[in-house]
């Protein structure tokens, strides 16, 4: 019996136990030595699990396998045991260590063929970078027998779909953009009609709550449901709730998630600021806008992080004026200027200073909203009143100012991060209660 048949024979065996799993589930095996040894960064593992349980695939494993046939046979092989669905990233390359097609057709005890459609296109690519095709490209074209090609648009591996008793392997590249394209152009359409199941998500972002306050608060969301789920996913100072709901029929999966969803957000207030396509960065200019206001910002020790996410955002042209990045004293007195009193009183790393940062950016700027951000983002500089991490943010608004100090953990660069995620949440919060200021001096309806 060989490696396969035996694998087969284990999985089917275990099939009965299994009826309470997703009509389909995968293991992930990702290829590469540099993956093990560090060199590269798996992301594609963390990709193709977000992108799988989206579609209602439960994933049952991940594994990362060095560029050595007999390690990735085997791999294969417990897949196989347990899964109906293997999906492989990497190892699809021109070169010789690139091994995945032919392990998977040795595997399957499939011979490699070659595809004209895969290799005009390989030439094809090669072509607008005025290189000519050899051998070694030429492989990429050949895939194990009776697969899909899957093509490739942003390099020269192409993928492809093949299924043998019962388990369908997906190979797919190990360059992320590569992979992402492909998945989401190319794959996702032939997943979703072979899942069998209708799977709906939400997503909740939220900010200015800790992930174990967050956890707790929803806690009896999270308790025993199995449909629909909620899953909590923290980020660098803000977090993002995930609600998904399995079903057959489109309009049972919506109002199940229908449900949750305003329950969830209820509960959780102010604390939301979006969905699954919103940034506080985006929420944040679309607040200012709705209340005709403009901003400038003066940052110290983010060095310009705050203003660079804002202007990633189409149209922040016409919500942010200027921002300004003051790192020394004398830039602080002499762009924005803050009376150097302060400065040498309290310190440039102070609530006093912050203050001065926001009023006078936004006052230079002829402009209602000013945002400063000043701190000891490490690894040096820290005291003992003021260590490493101790960050001040002031918003300035129409007058009115408001400042939080902040101790935040981690590296310069995680100080920088959550300094600026920071500012945002700030900034948004200042903005709600301008809203309801406005509220409370329209007249009452008649």
């Amino acid at each position: 019996m060989s490696m396969h048949e035996h694998a087969q024979t284990e999985r089917n065996e275990g099939q009965a136990t299994q009826t309470h799993q997703p009509s389909m589930t995968a293991e992930i095996i990702c290829v590469g030595t540099e993956l093990l040894l560090g060199q590269v960064v798996n992301t594609n593992a963390a990709y193709l699990g977000a992108r799988l349980a989206d579609l209602g695939i439960g994933v049952y494993r991940n594994t990362v396998v060095g560029d050595n046939h007999a390690r990735l046979q085997a791999a294969l092989a417990a897949a196989a045991n347990s899964c109906n669905l293997v999906v492989l990233s990497g190892g699809l390359g021109p070169t010789d260590d690139d091994i995945t097609r032919k392990v998977v057709a040795d595997y399957l005890q499939l011979p490699l063929q070659e595809s004209q459609s895969a290799v005009r296109d390989i030439e094809a690519f090669l072509s607008h970078f005025s290189i000519e095709m050899n051998e070694k490209n030429r492989k990429q074209g050949f895939f194990p027998e009776g697969s899909l090609v899957i093509p490739n648009a942003n390099g020269t591996a192409p993928g492809c779909l093949v299924d043998k008793d019962g388990v369908a392997y997906l190979l797919l590249p190990g360059p992320p953009a590569e992979l992402q394209t492909m998945f989401e152009r190319e794959v996702e359409p032939l997943l979703r009609g072979r899942s069998g199941t209708r799977f709906e998500s939400r997503v909740i972002r939220v900010s200015g709550i800790g992930e174990a306050q967050l956890e707790t608060a929803i806690q009896e969301f999270v308790d025993g449901q199995m449909n629909p789920t909620v899953a909590v996913y923290a980020g660098i100072g803000e977090a993002s709730v995930r609600l998904t709901a399995a079903g057959v029929d489109r309009p049972d999966v919506a109002a199940a998630l229908d449900s949750l969803h305003g329950a969830v957000k209820e509960l959780l207030g102010d604390h939301v600021y979006g969905g699954e396509d919103d940034s506080l960065e985006k929420v944040v200019l679309r607040q200012l806008e709705s209340l005709g206001l403009r901003l400038a910002i003066a940052e110290s020790c983010t060095g310009g992080a705050l203003a660079a996410r804002l202007i990633a955002v189409p149209g922040a042209s016409r919500i942010l004026e200027e921002g300004l990045v003051v790192y020394s004293n004398e830039s602080k007195v002499r762009r924005l200027g803050v009376d150097s009193k302060i400065l040498q009183e309290f310190g440039a790393v102070s609530e006093e200073s912050a203050i001065a940062m926001a009023t006078k950016v936004a006052e230079g700027a002829g402009v209602e909203a000013g945002v400063a951000i000043t701190g000891v983002a490490g690894p040096d500089g820290g005291t003992e009143e003021k260590p490493v991490g101790t960050v001040f943010v002031a918003v300035f608004l129409r007058g009115t100012t408001t400042v939080r100090r902040y101790r935040l953990p981690g590296d310069r660069e995680k100080v920088q991060r959550f300094s600026v995620t920071f500012a945002l949440e700030l900034l948004r919060r200042s903005l709600l209660a301008e809203v309801v200021s406005q509220d409370e001096k329209k007249p009452a309806a008649t």
